[in-house]
């Protein structure tokens, strides 16, 4: 799980962070995500619920994400730094690009609440 929650760390305030414990009693997964919670509390969630497998804290994650995109990573996995980095920092530009100025859109970002940006596409008038 460390090296999983590592390799997403270096995104930053781009990226939030859910660590779903799933009621384990076999390990130490809620103290360790309650540790990740409190040194980063800017990014990283610690959710708590009784054992309902893997889909059931698949659904925890996505009601209690407030991003743009949702990525599932298990505990056993992790990301590839570099390319996350890339993602994160392309984005909003390459989908920006994709409008035309004959399109006549205006493009405003607003702040969301979890430090990431969310892109507002409205018709121009």
């Amino acid at each position: 799980m460390d090296h999983c929650i590592h390799s997403l760390l270096p995104a930053g305030d781009d990226i939030e962070i859910l660590i779903v414990d799933d009621g384990s009693v076999k390990d130490r997964t809620a103290e360790i995500a309650d540790q990740y919670a409190a040194a980063y509390p800017d990014i990283i969630k610690a959710i708590h619920q009784e054992n309902g497998g893997h889909g059931e804290a698949v659904n925890t994650g996505v009601k209690n994400a407030s991003g743009l995109y949702f990525k599932v990573i298990d505990s056993d996995d992790w990301a590839d730094t570099e390319k996350l980095n890339d993602v994160t920092e392309a984005d909003l530009v390459e989908i920006e690009d994709s409008f035309r100025e004959e399109d006549e859109v205006n493009i405003e970002y607003r702040e969301t609440g979890f430090g990431t940006k969310l892109m507002v596409v409205t018709e121009a008038v």
